[in-house]
This record gives structure tokens, sequence and C-alpha cells, in this order.
């Protein structure tokens, strides 16, 4: 491999004597320093036998795989591969392995475990994933296994890390250029108020002020499209191009958005996955959201909360202005705004279902919780509380083992409270379970909205639509039809979402062997709503919902009126209230309006204050009667 210097190679040396010494490694080094692309290199040359190596997204998996595998020649999964879910790249003969977090525990939960070296690559971004790992490595050290550990991060206080691993700290340098750094006094602090206008406008700047590519950072997909739709005419105008970057695009679109480039200046909108897991190329100017959405745990659950950004993720945002060139960073917030100096670890601020289950699948039990080596002790209530659910689930015993049914839930790559409706289906279900579960996994419509198209193309996707959905009033089997029969471009659904779920959905049929992997070429007809619906609420009977009678009483006033409600609506289970937005094929006359259901898709957004809204998707109706069949809440009779 011929090798371009990168200033982590200062550390090279420091490195090798450090494995020497048998202890964890904890190396901190600016993002871009290579850390990811020579550690593994290091390791490989070091130990005898295949080196895992965890990054934190499958992006960045998949990424680092074919660039390392580029640069000797090589097809992606002879020396480099990845493994990630429902993908595996690699053969027995590949050196170096990236994988995600939830991969590894799988493999740590296997009597044999064949690496000689894990490095856990992006550690200061604390997925519980990842401390999970580093604690399971570590008990096992403790027990005589001395697999060398390395840990990397890029803003982490590496010292202090060390000293709770009982290893060594190594510290490089970084090489970037000063970047200027200017706010946007209109807005105090991060916020998604105008910030279309606000992105636009910043970029508009920058395209005067700077000769290289844009970064624009912000919290989302919806946030993306949102921005892009807004950017379309300023770019146009321009000669620019406008790239979207988040982890559930294909590979062959990323490759392309992070090659070498000569031509027109391009505009990256981005979530936090360019943060640290991908550098984007000639880069020279970052406009800054400040906001994120990540997980946090209060008033008894766990949910997708929009936040600010921690000064350090800030200074890692800007810092990728300065990588080709001085560069400028624009934060669209005021100068006095006054962030959290870091992001707490998720074991801190999320519900421990999936992280409990996984535990004591690696054998980290219950009772050895108070003794194991953390990084980060988890919350004794949120544990508590898991273990619970999980009790009863049957999916652990009173005692904190790990029961038959428990084994069943991880054999499954989906979430504890996703797999259980996976585990012993009835043939005939099967597939469209399998089906089901893909659609919730994609986390957004496959029909787009038909903005800019022609008036002409609008009415051949409307008719095509119309032919495809014949006698269908509900997301669910909506979205199961596009899914088995839709074309991209005659039905105008998602690229990047219909394949992904259509990949996803494969993984899980050939996984309940179903005898059709691949759902474009299921010709047979889909279960009745009302044999779905009871088999769904038999798994997880919390999911049956009804319609809050002031909803009830909104809808009688606007049948009168010959309309259709097109705010969201409120549905609950006599413990949780969620908002269901309508679906657009619901009619005015209220022959297709749901009053019960199973709500497949919970998602916890901040409200006001520190509240939780609740947001319910994928909403597949049944009748009161299917309820009460299912034992979902209490009968009345009246």
């Amino acid at each position: 491999m011929n090798e371009a210097p990168l200033p982590i190679d200062m550390l090279k040396d420091d490195f090798s004597k450090a494995l020497l010494a048998d202890r964890p490694i904890v190396v901190t080094a600016p993002t871009g320093s290579g850390k990811s692309t020579r550690l593994p290199l290091w390791l490989s040359a070091h130990c005898q036998g295949p080196i895992l190596v965890i990054e934190p997204r499958r992006v960045a998996c998949r990424s680092l795989a074919d660039y390392l595998s580029t640069s000797i020649g090589e097809k992606v999964g002879r020396t480099f591969g990845y493994k990630i879910r429902f993908s595996d790249c690699c053969d027995d003969d590949t050196k170096v392995i990236f994988v995600t977090p939830g991969v590894a525990l799988r493999l740590l939960q296997k009597t044999d475990f064949p690496f000689a070296a894990v490095l856990v690559d992006e550690f200061h971004e604390r997925g519980w994933e990842s401390d999970l790992v580093v604690t399971v490595l570590q008990k096992r050290r403790t027990l005589g296994e001395q697999i060398p550990l390395v840990v990397t991060s890029a803003t982490i206080d590496g010292g202090l890390l060390a000293k709770k691993l009982k290893g060594l700290s190594l510290v490089g340098r970084g090489r970037l250029h000063p970047v200027s750094v200017q706010f946007d006094e209109s807005s105090s602090t991060p916020s998604l108020r105008d910030l279309e206008l606000r992105v636009a406008r910043a970029v508009e700047e920058q395209l005067h002020k700077t000769n290289g590519d844009i970064l624009v950072f912000l919290p989302g997909r919806g946030e993306i499209e949102s921005c892009a739709s807004f950017l379309a005419d300023l770019c146009r105008k321009k000669s620019v191009e406008i790239y979207r970057l988040h982890g559930s695009l294909p590979t062959n679109y990323l490759a392309q958005a992070l090659c070498g480039h000569v031509g027109a200046r391009r505009v990256f909108l981005s979530t936090n996955v360019s943060e640290t897991s991908l550098t984007v190329p000639n880069v020279t100017a970052v406009v800054d959201s400040g906001l994120v959405r990540m997980r946090r745990h209060r008033g008894g659950r766990s949910g997708l909360v929009l936040e600010s950004i921690a000064k350090s993720s800030m200074e890692q945002r800007k810092g990728r202005a300065g990588r080709v060139q001085p560069g400028a960073c624009c934060r669209l917030w005021s100068r006095a705004f006054k962030p959290e100096e870091t992001t707490p670890p998720a074991v801190e601020r999320i519900e421990l279902d999936d992280f409990l289950l996984h535990a004591v699948a690696c054998g980290l039990e219950a009772s050895e919780w108070a003794k194991a080596p953390w990084p980060t002790k988890p919350p004794e209530f949120a544990s508590e509380s898991a273990h619970k659910r999980l009790l009863a689930l049957s999916a652990l015993t009173k005692e904190g083992q790990i029961t038959e049914f428990g084994r069943q839930l991880l054999k499954i790559p989906l979430s504890v409270h996703q797999a259980r409706l996976l585990v012993e289906v009835p043939d005939h279900l099967r597939a469209t379970m399998a089906d089901l579960l893909a659609l919730v996994q994609g986390r957004g419509r496959l029909q787009m909205k038909l903005r800019g198209l022609s008036d002409s193309e609008c009415e051949k996707v409307k008719d095509a639509r119309k032919t495809l959905l014949s006698g269908t009033y509900d997301e669910v089997y909506a979205e199961l039809l596009c899914l088995r029969f839709g074309s991209i471009h005659r039905h105008h659904l998602h690229p990047s979402g219909i394949e992904e779920a259509r990949k996803i959905a494969a993984a899980l049929r050939e996984l309940l062997q179903c005898s059709i992997k691949d759902a474009t070429k299921d010709m047979g007809k889909l279960p009745s709503q009302q044999e779905l619906a009871r088999f769904i609420l038999t798994r997880w009977p919390e999911g049956g919902f009804v319609l809050r009678k002031r909803a009830l009483n909104q809808r009688k006033k606007l049948k009168v009126q010959g309309r259709a409600p097109t705010k969201g609506e409120p549905w609950a289970n006599g413990t949780l209230e969620l908002f269901v937005l309508p679906y657009p094929r619901w009619d005015a006359d209220g022959r297709h309006l749901p009053e019960a259901g199973v709500i497949l898709e919970h998602e916890w957004v901040s409200g006001r204050g520190n509240e939780l809204k609740g947001l319910g998707r994928f909403l597949l109706p049944c009748t009161l009667q299917d309820l009460a069949w299912a034992q979902c809440g209490q009968t009345v009779l009246s």
C-alpha cells in the first residue's frame, strides 16, 4: 500500500510499544488525523489473526472498508471487509473487519470469538453498545483473555478514560488550518425557527466568500429535504450541486459524494454523520445549525429529542472547514449562547431494555453490575425499570438470568420490543411480518410528495398510485403494496427508502426461512387487516389504541362540513397518548376513518419545556371488537 503521510503517523512507534505493555490503549487525536485507517493496519501487522474494528455507524463501516480495499486494488471483503446489520461483506480470510457496535455485541455472545484485537473507534459518541462492548472486553481481560483493546476518540478526555480502563493514553496531533467563526445573531439559541431561510442566507454568503465546498450540519433527514428544496433555485443559478449525507444512503451514492472532485462547487446537507464518521473532502466552509436529535430518558420513557449540540461537537464541526486551507464556520445562533461542554453517554439518557438483555447474554448478569468495569455505570432506576419490563416479557427471570425466549429475541437484529413480533410467527404470516418490520425500520413513508413535478407528471403518478392502491385506505397496507409492487419512477417512491426497505425485508425473510426471499417477487395475497391486527395484538397488546373522544367529536363537526381530518389526532391506550397524522386516503364521509387500531411506531419528541410529546406512525386499523378479543384495555357495558 502506497501510504501518504498522515498526522497520526507520529504515534506509530509509541503505539507499537504500548501494545507490548498488554494494557488497553486510548488514542486521542483530531478527526481526519488518520486514526480509523492507520490503527487497524498497525494492529494487523502486530497481531496474529483478524482485527475487529467497531465504528458507531454503518456508513463508516462501508466507507472505510471500501477506501482501504481500493487503496490496494482489491474488492471489499478480501483483506478489508465489513459486517453490518443485514449485510455481510467479508470471508474467513478477511484480515480487518469493520462492524457496528450491535454486530460486535452479537459476536461477543458467541462461545468462539476469533479476533486477535479489537479497536473501538469514535468512542466519544458514547453509544450504549460501545460502552457495553468495552465493559465486556474489560471483564474478559480480568478473567485472563488478554485481547488487545484500543479505544479512539477525537474529543474525549483520553487520560481520564485510560485511568478508568487501567490503560495507557496516547495523544496525537491534527493538521488543521485556522477557521474563522461568525454567528447569526437573529437567533439567540440553535433553533428550527426559519432554519431553511437562515441556512440559505449563510450558504449564499459562503459561496461569495470562500472557494471550496460547503458542509451544512442539520439535525435530520426531514430538515435535509426541506433545506434542499429551499436551496434548489440558488444552487441552480450558481451552478452548485447539492448532496445529501445521512446513514441510510446507498454506498455508491456516498462514494460519489465523498470522492475527490473537480468541477462545480458542492453543498453537502448532512446529519452529524459527517461530524466524525465521514470525512467530506474539499470543504472550506461549515454552516452549523447547532442541532441534533438524540435519545433522552424523561418521565419514565426515552424519546428522540431535538437538542442543541455540546461545545465539543461544535468544535468538531468547525474543524471540518480547516482540513485543506483556512476556512470559515457560520454558527446559526448568538455568540452569547452557552452550550453544555460534552454530550452525556447514552446509558444515562435512554431506557435500558436492549442494553440489559445484551449485557446478560454477554455474561454480565445483574448481580455483577455493581463491580463491573463500566466506563459509565448505568443508572440504577433505569436498570430496574428495564428488568421489570423484560421480566414481564419473559425475556429475563426474576433473578436476572436470560430465558430461552430472551435468546430467541437476540437472534433477530432488531430492538427487543420489535423482535418479539417475529418470534414463532405462523407460516402464512411470516413474509408479511418481515415486510412490515422492514418498513418500520425505514422510518419514513415510501411515497414521496409530488413537489417539483409538472402537472402532467403529477396526474400520471396519481393515476398509477390509484391503480396500485385500489381498495386500500390505510398507511400500513399502502406501504406494503409499495414495497412489493411499487416502481420508483411510476409511483414516485423514495429511491433510497425503497432500496433499504427491500434489503431489510429480504434479510428478515431469510431469517424467518420464508420460501420467497425477494418481496418484489412475492405474488401472494396479503392477509386480512383483522388477521394481521389480531396477531400483532397477541404479541404486543400495548400497541392497541383508540381515538380520543375529543377527536371523535371533532370528526363529527368536520363530516358535516364535508371535510376529513388534516391535523394530528390524539389516540390513547390507557397508558400513553400519541398524536397520529391522518393518512391521505382517509375520506370525509367517515367510511374509512379508523377509530381503533394498532400503532406500530411510537416516537417521543421534545415538546414544551422538558415534556416529551408522543407521535404515532403506521396505524393499522382494527375494530373495538378486535381489541376486546385480544383483551386490550377494559370492556365497559353501557
